[in-house]
């Protein structure tokens, strides 16, 4: 399959695509013939996915990226970059919009209580594929970010590059606890009653993520720790 548009943004290149499966499989594939860091944008896909598989659909006028970026030796535990994708993801509402935002554990981006953007992490080597889908236009459940805004989709996207960038290298740099007060001050569900299903399932109350971004869930005075689940409900 070959890209329509190859550009430039932030130094990292840009492959531009009409119609994918999905862009996390396009930059899987590249990813095998390159070491460098890329991103790979597609007007539309035909197998994206969401969360647990889950299909997510993908019709023109929403963002789809997967970005591919270079781990240190260091970094063991990519748990947290979900929730610094998220915070990216709240940096480009804000910037062309005045919609007012929530973060959901673990990895989603709320509107009104409606997703509007979701985000896939996969390490292959020493690198990580982030995976995001926006919805600008063609919502899913009626959850249009950016309907009524007059900025060009191509403004957008180049936009999410610079601010996915910018979060990554604060994240390298100072660690997630440089960031983890931005996330808690627009978190979903925060001192309420949640259901977490992981290898068991948990109802209690959400008080907030640790330095790692782990969900801190208490119940009956014990504090539990989850760095993934299968399933999150706030009540």
């Amino acid at each position: 399959m070959m890209c329509e548009l190859m550009l430039e943004i932030d130094g990292m290149p840009v492959f531009i695509y009409d119609e994918v499966s999905s862009t996390m499989d396009i930059a899987l594939e590249h990813f095998m013939a390159v070491d460098y860091e890329f991103a790979v944008f597609a007007a539309s896909q035909t197998k994206g996915v969401g969360r647990n598989m889950s299909y997510w659909s993908s019709p023109k006028g929403n963002i789809y990226l997967s970005i591919v970026k270079k781990l240190p030796s260091n970094i063991n535990n990519i748990s947290s970059l979900s929730l610094v994708a998220s915070i990216a993801v709240g940096d480009l509402v804000q910037k062309f919009s005045n919609l007012d935002i929530s973060y959901k554990w673990p990895n989603d981006v709320m509107v009104n209580g409606k997703k509007i953007a979701g985000i896939l992490l996969q390490m292959v080597e020493n690198f990580v594929v982030i995976g995001i889908g926006i919805n600008i236009l063609s919502a899913p459940s009626d959850a249009s970010m950016l309907g009524s805004t007059g900025a060009g989709l191509d403004s957008m996207c180049r936009s999410l590059v610079l601010l996915l960038n910018s979060r990554y290298n604060e994240w390298l740099l100072h660690g997630f606890i440089f960031l983890r007060e931005l996330w808690m001050q627009r978190a979903m569900g925060l001192n309420k009653m949640v259901y977490v299903s992981d290898y068991q399932e948990c109802i209690g109350c959400f008080v907030g993520i640790n330095d790692c971004g782990a969900m801190l869930v208490k119940k009956n005075g014990v504090v539990n720790s989850y760095l993934s689940a299968e399933k999150v409900r706030v009540y």
